[in-house]
């Protein structure tokens, strides 16, 4: 179910590697390399409060918490992968580009993770979302023009959630 959505969307294919290891729980979260013998300990290298699972580090931890709450769908985190897909979106968005967007904010969630962890950069949610809009308006040129215009509109959106 998970395949036929991520590998049909218009997104660049290291995205849509990305989102099938998410899906699947394959991502080397530090609770899936425990799990392996690969390290000693599964707390989360941001907040070191939280075992560092799939939930935490898209939902639980507390910057991409604040991501959610900020462009005003924290109920993403309550939901199941299978809701995810059909999130509510905020009024007036395009809610047939909710896939496009979902799958970009968790990859910018997660490559803001791996700066942290691999290149001790500081995890910035007004970085992750200044990013996800950069790569919107990238990728804007892969949707059907008839898309564009409401890709605009999510851009708009999470500038001003940003601002």
């Amino acid at each position: 179910m998970h395949g036929r959505r991520i590998w049909g969307t218009k997104l660049p294919n290291k995205v849509k590697v990305f989102a099938w290891l998410y899906f699947k729980n394959r991502l080397s979260t530090k609770n899936n390399l425990h799990a392996k013998n690969v390290v000693d300990n599964e707390r989360c290298e941001r907040c070191s409060q939280a075992t560092e699972d799939r939930h935490h580090v898209f939902f639980g931890c507390g910057g991409s918490r604040l991501i959610w709450t900020k462009i005003g769908m924290i109920h993403v985190g309550t939901l199941t992968d299978d809701e995810s897909w059909r999130a509510d979106t905020p009024a007036g968005l395009d809610d047939s580009l909710w896939p496009f967007i979902y799958l970009t904010i968790l990859w910018r969630i997660w490559d803001s993770r791996n700066g942290h962890v691999f290149r001790n950069e500081t995890f910035c949610n007004r970085s992750v979302l200044a990013k996800v809009c950069d790569d919107l308006v990238v990728w804007r040129s892969r949707l059907p023009m008839a898309l564009q215009n409401g890709l605009r509109a999510w851009c708009d959106h999470l500038d001003t959630c940003n601002s």
